[in-house]
């Protein structure tokens, strides 16, 4: 267990460290002019964006399929329930008829409701992700002034200590698995036996 946190552990601090490289390459390209580097940014963040959109509509869906599941789940409740009371065939079949007839008006509603749901978190979900983008672009010019003071040297150097900086956690990080598996391995012939 102690490998497996450390694992997750140093996992997470190598994804970020690559996740600053890369940003420093990013403002290293910015800063020297390198054709595309700009474009590559707006595709990054509209991909981002659309990504977080995807997972946004995705969890509504899921919500959505669990109410119909709810309304289906209901439904045959109220069959049993009339089964169970029934009198008579008869009495079944007009109860069986009524439940139906119920169950098709309130779920037609629902399905409109749910439709009109989706829409609505689909244009907040656009909102968002609009302000969102205002606001990293903002930043983004806040950054790019500060890197716009910083001379290429500088740059450079920090750029190089970023690339040090993700090589020793992946190093660290490939220890850490190797310790993992070790002990995976260990415990495997610790059940054997």
């Amino acid at each position: 267990m102690k490998h497996r946190h450390a694992l997750k552990d140093a996992t997470s601090r190598l994804l970020e460290a690559k996740e600053h490289l890369a940003m420093m390459r990013e403002h290293v390209g910015f800063k020297k002019g390198v054709p595309g580097v700009k474009e590559e940014r707006a595709a990054r963040l509209a991909l981002e964006e659309q990504e977080e959109a995807a997972r946004g509509m995705a969890v509504l869906e899921a919500q959505q399929a669990s109410q119909r599941r709810q309304k289906e789940l209901e439904l045959e409740a109220e069959i049993e329930q009339a089964r169970i009371h029934a009198v008579s065939e008869a009495h079944l079949k007009v109860e069986m008829e009524q439940i139906l007839s119920n169950h098709k008006k309130n779920s037609d509603a629902a399905e409109l409701q749910l439709a009109l749901d989706k829409e609505r978190h689909k244009k907040l979900l656009q909102e968002r992700l609009r302000r969102r983008r205002k606001t990293r672009q903002s930043e983004h010019e806040k950054h790019m002034e500060a890197v716009a003071i910083a001379t290429p040297v500088d740059l450079a150097a920090d750029l190089k200590y970023a690339e040090a900086q993700a090589q020793q956690l992946q190093e660290s990080a490939d220890s850490i698995m190797l310790h993992f598996v070790a002990s995976q391995k260990a415990m495997a012939e610790e059940l054997e036996r």
